[in-house]
């Protein structure tokens, strides 16, 4: 039917003008589910105030009185048009009109994106509730009630539920009466995280912490915008790997653990050189170094020059150096003499086959003792390390390694 409508009083812009449109007319029930964008349907049925309706994003919607806002979804290529719900009729409620496969509505879990390409409806009973519209984690699009049956096409309609599933992506919530969906029943419940030119568009999450943490496996906040606050934490996720072992035993980083004290084979531990093995008793040692310099003052050294110490302390001879200002063979012995002694040591004291030597460079270490015929020296012993051989070297430095 053509028709002329003057002087349109709803406040949409046409007010005193003249226009020539499309008009249908009908029973709500009978109202088409899609239209084209500009056309108008008046519900003879519907409400006062109800039933002059225009098609807007191909979908009807009721015209509201001068002073009222006409809530239209938005495009879904501008993205958060996505999933927009609006009650086309007192029965029947649209769910993402404005999806289409052109721009479809997204919907990311971790690496999985749940894509709606056209819209759905969900048309209920004669009961109160109200409904849960969300994307289960099935990526199902989900109309959940306590009781009310709902019919849904293009979506999945449970009942006994009472609030958005911890691991769901919530949308809205939408309130009935006696078999009605209330005029102003909606709720928005969407969460918009968007991250610019990503491939995969804008990406919907919720404040629960399942949802947060999809949307960060999905590297949707690696450089987006969070458009609204995000309440709670991050669970830790649940992963075979997140464990630590500790003494031989397997623990869950996010659990409890008792780390016991008894010996697991291989469970050793090397402190100052020595092997310990855990739930058991272990002396370790500390490696101290009794140093010998022999300075010619600027003159080169001559042999048997013979330099004495005290050890006031018990240990057990472990490495020898020695150091030289010239490149050649230098030769020292050490002689001892045991605690209590009245007298230094002297060349019958000797505990040296036949000495350690500086063979070739200026530096040597070596942890073989076997010139030594003891290696043990007993508090307060005194030692006497002899030059026997030296040719240019103007200072010599011999040290002992003796671990207590």
């Amino acid at each position: 039917m053509r028709t002329i409508i003057l002087g349109l009083l709803f406040g949409v812009g046409l007010v005193g003008q003249l226009a020539t449109v499309s008009t249908f007319s009908g029973t709500v029930g009978a109202m088409p589910a899609s239209c084209t964008d500009g056309t108008f349907y008046w519900a003879t049925d519907a409400t006062g105030g109800q039933n002059f309706r225009i098609c807007s994003n191909n979908v009807f919607v009721p015209l509201q009185p001068v002073g009222t806002a006409v809530i239209t979804p938005p495009p879904s290529s501008q993205g958060v048009g996505d999933f927009w719900v609006v009650r086309t009729n007192p029965t029947t409620l649209t769910i993402g009109a404005n999806c289409s496969t052109a721009f479809p509505c997204r919907v990311a879990f971790g690496t999985a994106v749940y894509s709606l390409t056209g819209s759905a409806t969900a048309v209920i009973g004669a009961t109160t509730d109200i409904a849960y519209i969300y994307v289960s984690t099935g990526q199902v699009l989900t109309v959940g009630t306590t009781s009310q049956v709902v019919t849904c096409t293009n979506c999945t309609a449970v009942t006994g539920v009472s609030a958005f599933p911890a691991d769901s992506v919530p949308l809205w919530n939408w309130t009935s009466t006696s078999g009605v969906w209330d005029v102003s029943g909606g709720l928005d419940q969407r969460t918009i995280v968007q991250k610019g030119a990503d491939p995969l568009g804008p990406y919907l999450i919720t404040k629960a912490d399942t949802q947060l943490k999809n949307a960060v496996n999905m590297g949707a906040l690696a450089s987006g915008i969070v458009k609204s606050t995000v309440s709670g934490g991050v669970s830790t996720p649940s992963v075979v790997s997140d464990t630590t072992t500790v003494n031989g035993q397997s623990c869950a980083l996010a659990g409890s653990c008792t780390v016991t004290a008894v010996p697991v084979a291989g469970n050793n531990v090397t402190v100052n050189g020595q092997t310990c093995t855990l739930g058991s008793s272990c002396t370790v040692g500390v490696t101290r170094g009794l140093s010998f310099s022999f300075d010619g003052g600027g003159a080169a050294l001559v042999t048997g020059k013979v330099l004495y110490i005290r050890v006031p302390f018990a240990c057990t001879i472990a490495n020898w150096s020695i150091l030289s200002t010239t490149a050649e063979t230098v030769t020292v012995t050490l002689w001892r003499v045991a605690t209590g002694g009245t007298a230094i040591p002297a060349v019958g004291n000797t505990i040296s086959t036949s000495g350690v030597s500086l063979s070739s460079g200026t530096a040597v270490y070596s942890t073989t003792v076997s010139d030594f015929t003891s290696t043990t020296i007993a508090t307060n012993d005194l030692l006497a390390a002899n030059l026997s051989a030296v040719t240019a070297s103007q200072f010599v430095n011999y040290t002992l390694g003796c671990t207590q």
